[in-house]
């Protein structure tokens, strides 16, 4: 109802409450434009406090399982 009454493109920023909608739901809701706006810093920002907390509680480094190699970070960089 939103896009309809507006008339204008609809711009939602994701990620910004608990329920994230996918971008099909936004795309079929009418909304011309999502941004992330901050919502990476903040997803890379819980990882990292993640990280920290499992070396300081538990001595252990799990966080590490999946990472970017480091040769392959170093590629992208180099592009």
């Amino acid at each position: 109802r939103l896009t309809a009454s507006i008339g204008a493109p609809v711009n939602v920023v994701a990620g910004l409450v608990e329920q994230v909608l996918d971008a099909a739901t936004l795309r079929s809701l009418g909304v011309a434009r999502i941004s992330v706006g901050g919502t990476l810093t903040r997803a890379v920002l819980t990882l990292l406090e993640q990280a920290a907390r499992e070396m300081v509680d538990h001595g252990t480094f799990g966080f590490a399982r999946g990472a970017i190699p480091y040769a392959e970070l170093q590629q992208r960089f180099s592009r």
